[in-house]
């Protein structure tokens, strides 16, 4: 073998080494980056020179800088944290509703209804007074205004996640179209034989925030772009991004309509998969809108029941009237005749002063049951609440145990791909050794080289 030979092996040496201090330095900087994957030089021997002594070798060159990931981990963590992400928010929604409602015994719907069947006990007591009738005017109105608040508060609710939905869509489709973009960077990049590490890192970050919205599956392709699919749908094929876009359709009797989610040009409805976004739309369309439709069905209930009987008094003033105007929750009142004159408050159907049989019936609904349990109207009410409470309760349990699961992935990925300061600076020396032995290696063939030429 020549000197020209050793010279070669000994600078392959040196440049391997560079490039193994440059792969670590790069470790090194993005420690804290996100999504970072540490990155390792491949290398391997090159082709030796077959001679009469035999095979010498021809020193190293490097094969590649991999990524040092596990596909399987990662998918199965963007997987889990879709689901964390969900349960996260389906406890979030869950909580707001629960204090909007109020505790069992505090809240301010049951309360009222206790105290307006309380104040026509009352009234049932003979003598009837202007004072007992004041009283259950106070105890209606404040019944209807507490029904009417929660509505305002739980469509408010719904009008908070309205802006939420709305927001992560459009983030939904800033991500699919980064995907995209990078898609076409890699192919470009990749046209040769490199593989865009950081690239790729960049797209797997945007992806798992994918992830966290959407429950999503990926289709890698040899070229080394992905698809992403919703449901089944493609949104993103190569370097090509499908816009999602997102309407209501009609609701009816005092609350808004339901969400949809549409692709494609034809605006083709698309089912999300679990992850923020759909919980956000779940905690809307099944929660608020779910509870307030029970909400308006007990005030609709409660309206209908209490003016049946009180249209069939009588008063010095004529025949009774309703109580109550509204077919909901939300725009439930009293009625303003009844208001501007509360000798209007029926106590009996024959007007007789000392009669109170409509005041005791009114008074003795709040034991009547009015579903095919038994329930009493504030028992249908107390229902709904405890319904809530312990519904939350359980998300609570399902956010705790799923985030331990996340957080045993998110442990083991980053064990993996991770970058440790430690394993870096043995690297880091590791290198420059072998940079050192190849420059000395160097340096001696030099002198053997100024030899030769002295001998000349």
């Amino acid at each position: 073998m020549s000197l020209n030979s050793i010279m070669n092996s000994s600078l392959s040496g040196m440049h391997l080494a560079r490039a193994g201090l440059q792969t670590t330095s790069h470790n090194i900087s993005n420690a804290g980056t996100a999504g970072f994957s540490r990155q390792e030089l491949m290398i391997g021997s090159r082709i030796g020179a077959n001679t009469s002594y035999g095979i010498l070798g021809a020193g190293a060159e490097g094969t590649g800088v991999r990524r040092i990931t596990d596909s399987f981990l990662v998918d199965r963590m963007r997987s889990q944290g879709a689901r964390l992400t969900h349960y996260s928010q389906m406890d979030t929604t869950l909580y707001d509703i629960e204090t909007v409602m109020g505790s069992v015994e505090g809240g301010a719907v049951s309360g009222a209804i206790n105290d307006f069947f309380s104040s026509w006990n009352d009234l049932a007591t003979p003598p009837a007074n202007d004072a007992l009738r004041h009283s259950v005017l106070h105890s209606s109105q404040r019944l209807a205004e507490e029904f009417s608040n929660l509505a305002i508060n739980l469509n408010s609710l719904a009008d908070d996640l309205d802006l939420q939905i709305e927001a992560g869509v459009s983030e939904l489709n800033a991500r699919l179209e980064a995907v995209a973009i990078l898609n076409q960077q890699i192919l470009t990049t990749e046209a040769g034989s490199s593989i865009a590490n950081d690239l790729r890192d960049q797209r797997e970050l945007i992806l798992s925030e994918i992830g966290a919205l959407t429950d999503i599956d990926i289709q890698s392709r040899n070229d080394g772009t992905v698809d992403v699919i919703i449901n089944g749908r493609a949104v993103v094929v190569r370097n090509e991004a499908e816009r999602l876009t997102v309407r209501r359709d009609e609701g009816g009797n005092g609350q808004p309509g339901r969400f949809i989610i549409t692709t494609g040009e034809r605006g083709q409805e698309i089912s999300i998969g679990q992850g923020h976004l759909s919980a956000l739309i779940e905690s809307r369309d099944v929660n608020v809108l779910g509870a307030l439709e029970n909400l308006n069905e007990i005030a609709a209930t409660f309206i209908d029941k209490i003016n049946e009987l009180h249209i069939q008094g009588e008063t010095h003033n004529g025949h009774g009237v309703m109580l109550f105007t509204g077919t909901n929750a939300l725009n439930m009142q009293v009625n303003t005749a009844v208001e501007n004159d509360k000798s209007l408050i029926a106590t009996s159907r024959n007007g007789f002063d000392g009669d109170t049989d409509l005041a005791k019936e009114i008074s003795a609904m709040s034991n009547t049951a009015f579903d095919e349990s038994g329930n009493t109207l504030g028992n249908i009410f107390t229902g709904m609440v405890v319904d809530f409470a312990s519904r939350s309760g359980s998300s609570q349990f399902m956010v705790e145990s799923q985030l331990q699961v996340v957080q045993s992935l998110e442990n083991r990925l980053e064990g993996l791909r991770g970058v440790s300061m430690d394993e870096e600076a043995a690297n880091m020396a590791r290198y420059q050794n072998a940079y050192d032995a190849s420059a000395r290696m160097v340096s001696v063939v030099q002198e053997m080289f100024d030899t030769l030429f002295n001998m000349v």
